[in-house]
């Protein structure tokens, strides 16, 4: 199953990284369909924990993000993201 979910990252991916294709609705509608063509017969959360699972655990290994994922107006809410990530580390 884990093999199909990657191929699956990997058809779909366009690029950027597990956790991109998992957060961004349309690359993840992408990637959920590409599943259920290879049938992939596991709810949608399952599907996106073991694409992130594998990241994890080493399977895609090698496979180079070459998409960056940038927002606009990110210094707007940078320091806030700073000092949430200062609490969290306490």
């Amino acid at each position: 199953m884990n093999d199909l979910i990657c191929n699956a990252f990997l058809a779909t991916r366009d690029g950027y990284s597990p956790d991109r294709v998992v957060v961004d609705p349309l690359l993840n509608r992408l990637f959920q369909k590409e599943c259920v063509l290879i049938n992939v017969t596991i709810a949608v959360p399952a599907i996106n924990n073991r694409l992130l699972n594998a990241r994890k655990v080493g399977l895609l290994k090698g496979i180079k993000t070459i998409e960056r994922t940038s927002f606009s107006g990110e210094d707007d809410y940078r320091y806030a993201s700073e000092i949430a990530v200062r609490f969290l580390e306490k």
